[in-house]
């Protein structure tokens, strides 16, 4: 892959990356790649705030298949959710998306629910 990744930068005119480091990154492994950093999101102005939303309901979607996603929803679970419920005790946390794994499923609790499509159906 990184043959191919270094084909491309020396293809183009320009690479950009959402930070300093990669680009600089970038710029080490192929000399005269010109490499840029481009902050992802960009506002030019924000909404008033809102006032929180006053339900308790916490949702993470994801297609399990993608092995960042269970990471991502046992994280959630097991460390930020303990937090959440110290300030908001009837916090609940719905994991939704395809092909749960074992892990993610295991997840499942009085304050948990995993639910989604499973193998496809």
């Amino acid at each position: 892959m990184e043959i191919v990744e270094r084909r491309i930068w020396r293809n183009v005119d320009l690479v950009l990356y959402p930070s300093q480091e990669e680009a600089e990154e970038v710029q080490r492994m192929e000399a005269g790649v010109d490499a840029r950093t481009l902050v992802p999101f960009c506002f030019g102005h924000f909404r008033s705030l809102r006032p929180p939303p006053t339900s308790s309901a916490i949702l993470f979607v994801g297609g399990f298949a993608h092995p960042p996603n269970v990471d991502g929803a046992i994280w959630l679970a097991e460390e930020i959710l303990p937090l959440v419920r110290r300030d908001v005790p009837l916090a609940r946390l719905w994991i939704v998306g395809s092909n749960p794994a074992p892990p993610v499923k295991n997840l499942a609790s009085e304050i948990i629910d995993v639910t989604g499509l499973r193998d496809g159906i």
